[in-house]
């Protein structure tokens, strides 16, 4: 019935959901190496992928390509921020 399949559907979003905010909520705080991506992600800043492929975003003076050690902070308008950064290996000119 599509009804059921339209409920079901439902209900694994909501719960997908409520695992990606308790698994963001879990990082908060600890410390990760991340890559710098080249797509922006707001205004003054562009997305970095972490070592367990979640993504945050930072502030967009990195280069895509650096390595980055940070300090995840909290989720702000559904996307993960940080709280400090540490250069590990510079990026890739463009």
């Amino acid at each position: 019935d599509s009804q059921i399949s339209i409920e079901r559907a439902t209900k694994m979003r909501q719960l997908g959901k409520i695992k990606k905010d308790h698994f963001e909520q879990g990082l908060q705080g600890s410390k990760h190496v991340a890559i710098v991506e080249n797509s922006k992600v707001k205004l003054g800043h562009v997305s970095a992928t972490l070592d367990n492929f979640a993504t945050v975003q930072v502030p967009d003076h990195f280069q895509s390509g650096m390595l980055l050690e940070l300090k995840i902070g909290p989720v702000i308008n559904g996307m993960l921020t940080t709280t400090s950064h540490k250069i590990l290996r510079a990026g890739e000119k463009s």
